[in-house]
């Protein structure tokens, strides 16, 4: 199986650098697997890597999929996916001294997973419980393609995150911005939006 990734397998750390006074200024830095190369092959593929950037992980988002294999990479007990949420969140984690970064995530750590047409889980490094946010259901009629709605999703949830906005809007938005994108062929963007 040849994977090709496209202008993710150009990126390398001297662009990064010479570019780093953006890193320096920004609030929020989005970066996807696709990085290392993609999907759950991150964990099959570039486990050292993941797992060296772990520690610096805030926000851990993940379709089913991918946190299966995650937790098979790091050995975990169980294949339960709000148990597979829990330890990731727990998983060690670098505190920042920045004060550009929110005290809130300075040391804990946020787990998003996916599950389709499941509801999407939630767990944070210092709570034992697992939250979950239903998703809008579709016919299967009304899906016309699956591709980016997991980055529709993040886009979607840190969009309203990084406005201040209360974690529920940011499920809701991003729950939103992923089902706009599976009624959607290709990367395009519906006639009329309806977030409010």
């Amino acid at each position: 199986c040849l994977l090709f990734l496209g202008a993710s397998e150009l990126f390398d750390k001297h662009f990064l650098l010479s570019n780093f006074m953006f890193v320096e200024k920004a609030r929020v830095i989005y970066t996807s697997g696709h990085m290392l190369p993609a999907a759950p092959y991150v964990s099959h593929k570039c486990s050292n890597t993941l797992n060296d950037l772990l520690p610096y992980i805030d926000f851990f988002f993940a379709n089913a999929d991918e946190a299966t294999a995650f937790a098979t990479m790091k050995g975990y007990p169980t294949k339960d996916l709000k148990e597979v949420a829990k330890l990731i969140a727990r998983e060690p984690k670098i505190k920042y001294d920045s004060p550009k970064i929110p005290s809130a995530y300075k040391s804990g750590r946020v787990v998003v997973i996916t599950q389709s047409d499941k509801p999407v889980l939630y767990a944070k490094s210092d709570s034992n419980e697992v939250i979950e946010y239903p998703v809008i259901q579709f016919k299967p009629e009304q899906i016309k393609d699956t591709n980016g709605a997991g980055d529709a999703f993040t886009g979607g949830f840190l969009a309203m995150y990084i406005s201040g906005r209360p974690l529920e809007m940011s499920f809701k938005c991003a729950i939103y911005c992923a089902s706009e994108c599976l009624q959607q062929i290709g990367s395009t963007l519906p006639k009329k939006m309806n977030w409010k």
